[in-house]
């Protein structure tokens, strides 16, 4: 089951028991009941320490339906076998990320691989759409490729580097899943510039294309499907 927390030091709001105590209610006559909590408020601390301390999946509501799914699956809530799931960061080179997004269906056999541009914006602005389709998910690939041109300043010396927005949400995943997590790696091609603050990240050479590495990648993700 899961509950709508609020509040961990007041157990009742507008006259009905809020999440947290429904929660502790139901553990109190079935210790391995399996709990969600869904919490709307972004800074309820309290309940988030609690849900901690007893190993229930503490979700926020902002964070969409897949992490409430995951948090499900955590719970063992739902039950079914499922593959992981990937998100695409990508730039200018659609070639290379259709290729990934192959790779990972037809080789890897996970799910279909979330691509932002595919997916419905539903009224929703670019940074609320990525962050959306960006939590809940189990690994993200990021493609560095050289789309863009760079003069560094008092220099001629020309250089390529990957669209802003990769750079991004490159960092949106290494804050969100962590750096040492395995589960952010990127893939970069040709003579591109690499940010050097992120260094222990997964770094793979895809200048030779996919398939040429698909081991490579195979190995680094392999810890994901158990």
């Amino acid at each position: 089951m899961w509950c709508d927390s609020q509040t961990y030091v007041n157990p009742i709001r507008g006259g009905f028991s809020t999440g947290v105590a429904v929660a502790r209610r139901f553990l109190r006559q079935k210790a391995e009941m399996p709990i969600t909590l869904l919490s709307s408020d972004v800074t309820n601390v309290e309940a988030e320490k609690w849900a901690s301390e007893k190993s229930v999946p503490f979700v926020r509501k902002q964070e969409g339906t897949r992490a409430l799914l995951d948090g499900l699956r955590r719970a063992k809530v739902i039950l079914e076998d499922r593959t992981p799931l990937a998100f695409i960061v990508h730039g200018h080179d659609s070639a290379a990320a259709l290729e990934l997004k192959d790779y990972i269906q037809n080789r890897l056999k996970w799910q279909e691989p979330i691509v932002l541009r595919e997916q419905a914006s539903s009224g929703k602005t670019l940074i609320e759409k990525f962050e959306e389709f960006a939590r809940g998910v189990d690994c993200v690939f990021v493609l560095i490729t050289p789309d863009d041109k760079v003069i560094s300043s008092g220099t001629n010396d020309e250089k390529r580097r990957s669209r802003q927005n990769v750079i991004f949400e490159l960092g949106f995943c290494y804050a969100s899943l962590d750096r040492r997590s395995g589960r952010v790696i990127l893939l970069h091609k040709g003579a591109v510039e690499l940010p050097s603050d992120i260094a222990g990240i997964v770094w793979i050479n895809i200048s030779g294309g996919i398939a040429a590495v698909g081991e490579e990648i195979r190995k680094e993700v392999a810890n994901l499907t158990g």
